[in-house]
């Protein structure tokens, strides 16, 4: 087994200090050092929005209600046009909304720590792993069924992102 590094044990540190609801940090670092073979990296963060005010998940889904509303409207007998016209105003809005957001440079940030840790608090609820690929579904089984996290694989295209070379499965483990 390879030495963490000093960042690696950091960070394994402050997960031991984390506890809330389901989440015993100090059990899932015990775990994971137990089960070193299993992974390569893991960090507790919280993860923000680039946008409070507004979403492209929350415009998407504003979006498809405001198109349902539109549809409705033009088959109804006989057309409401200025329903219409309001539902077409509300699309064009979205839509010049999603334009802003597409394409724009991510900045997630999620300051809630800044007020917590004067109190010694790390408020963040996602464990992030970066599996070995010896048993990944061992690890999945343990950070659900040990744990109690809310487990989900971080599709390959998405832990790649700009510029590094992550080949192996990354993992999010949830504690709500």
């Amino acid at each position: 087994m390879e030495d963490l590094s000093r960042v690696q044990q950091l960070h394994l540190d402050v997960l031991r200090t984390v506890s809330f609801n389901e989440l015993d940090g100090a059990r899932v670092a015990d775990d994971l050092l137990a089960h070193r073979d299993l992974w390569e990296a893991c960090f507790l963060d919280r993860i923000g929005w680039a946008y409070p005010h507004i979403t492209a998940y929350d415009t998407l889904y504003h979006l498809d209600h405001h198109l349902a509303r539109l549809i409705a409207a033009t088959t109804g007998e006989p057309a409401d046009r200025a329903a219409l016209r309001a539902e077409g105003e509300s699309c064009v809005r979205l839509l010049d909304d999603l334009r802003k957001v597409v394409g724009q440079p991510a900045r997630a940030f999620d300051l809630i720590r800044l007020r917590d840790l004067p109190r010694g608090e790390w408020n963040a609820d996602t464990l992030f792993i970066r599996c070995s690929g010896v048993d990944d579904g061992q690890l999945q089984r343990m950070a659900r069924d040990r744990w109690h996290g809310e487990v989900e694989v971080v599709p390959p295209d998405e832990a790649r992102g700009r510029g590094n070379d992550i080949r192996q499965r990354v993992i999010t483990v949830w504690w709500d």
